[in-house]
């Protein structure tokens, strides 16, 4: 290749390195290789390398429990490829701005002084790495699903910045990521929890998918939260029990909660045992974990937290609970339950409704009756 097209590739590589970052990267490399001395292009390669590799990063935009486990999971992930690690707390994402989120953009104080030193920075320059397949590194749009610790990645290239995931993985002991993630006064209240707690476990998680946006969508028939009959079914199968609940602390959810607290006697709440000197959604996790058994549903962050603080926890899903006859009518009975709120009941309409198409007719009526602004995008008549 003569010098003459060398430089084309050059000129058009620093052309596209603020669009097309991936195609400059390739086309730098195409010209280095026919011209290997070349200052300049040895360093706009090395810059270009310098956003593509060797990262592992994070920037979630949802709930402050799956942003800790991509973090915890981002820590393990550094050390087992050899990659640094870095991270960064919120951005001006519409997600934020759920009221059920409860988050801020300052970094928490559970992180420990040296973890937030060493791998913490704002998102306009996490921005400025790239992953490999993507335009940018929108690490809070691709949520790392790929690659969790203990599964290799299929990669071509082992060196590419990658994403960690939620996952919590079972074979995994997370004690050093966590002590590393962590203040030394919240693992100290770890400890403590785990020394000295005496319950079985329900988290009920209400909030934004039964009042929220996410009621209008498939996480209103997902794994998210429990219908508030199969809490009470769990409760009452329990009565010589000693029971803590876990759920959103605020809204009808909270109502709820209290009211659940006030009908039976051996259910005491979370938010009474916490302290307001402790993060709220890091001691319901930690609690969590020194539960004897925890009770709830299968895809919701703080028991994939809980679980990482406590691999061995006797994790019990409401899925495993109800045979699907039984739980059809639990749902029924909730929806011409008057105690319930109209939300509530509209909630059990639609997990009806998710079940099965026999009273297809009836639970569309109520759901419009008791929500009649929910869009129900999940379903296809």
């Amino acid at each position: 290749m003569d010098k003459k097209d060398i430089n084309y590739l050059r000129d058009l590589a620093i052309s596209l390195e603020g669009s097309k970052p991936k195609l400059a990267y390739e086309l730098m490399s195409m010209a280095l290789k026919y011209r290997p001395s070349g200052p300049l292009l040895q360093r706009k390669k090395k810059e270009y390398k310098g956003r593509f590799y060797n990262k592992v990063l994070t920037a979630r935009n949802d709930g402050k429990g799956e942003r800790v486990n991509a973090i915890i999971n981002g820590v393990l992930l550094s050390e087992q490829k050899n990659k640094e690690f870095l991270f960064s707390w919120n951005t001006e994402s519409p997600a934020n701005k759920n009221i059920f989120l409860d988050l801020d953009a300052k970094v928490p104080d559970f992180f420990g002084e040296k973890f937030i030193e060493n791998h913490y920075i704002k998102f306009e320059k996490l921005s400025f790495y790239l992953l490999y397949n993507e335009n940018v590194a929108e690490c809070e749009v691709v949520s790392g699903d790929t690659y969790f610790p203990g599964v290799e990645d299929d990669s071509s290239e082992n060196a590419i910045n990658i994403i960690p995931s939620q996952v919590t993985n079972l074979n995994i002991d997370y004690s050093e990521a966590i002590n590393k993630v962590f203040s030394e006064r919240y693992l100290s209240l770890l400890k403590n929890y785990q020394s000295s707690f005496d319950y079985l476990g329900i988290h009920y998680r209400g909030g934004d998918v039964i009042y929220g946006k996410h009621r209008h969508n498939k996480h209103a028939i997902g794994n998210k939260s429990a219908a508030l009959s199969m809490v009470e079914k769990v409760i009452m199968d329990n009565q010589n029990k000693k029971i803590i609940l876990f759920g959103t602390p605020f809204g009808d959810t909270l109502d709820e909660l209290q009211y659940l607290e006030k009908k039976y006697r051996n259910v005491t709440l979370s938010m009474n045992l916490a302290s307001d000197d402790y993060d709220y959604l890091i001691q319901d996790c930690m609690m969590m974990s020194a539960c004897n058994k925890l009770v709830g549903m299968s895809g919701t962050g703080v028991i994939r937290l809980a679980r990482k603080f406590n691999t061995k926890l006797n994790v019990e899903y409401f899925s495993d609970i109800f045979k699907s006859d039984i739980l059809y009518e639990l749902l029924l009975s909730g929806v011409k339950n008057a105690e319930y709120n109209l939300f509530q009941r509209s909630y059990h309409a639609i997990r009806a409704l998710s079940m099965s198409e026999v009273d297809a007719e009836y639970l569309l009526h109520k759901i419009h009756e008791f929500d009649p602004d929910n869009k129900l995008e999940w379903y296809k008549k």
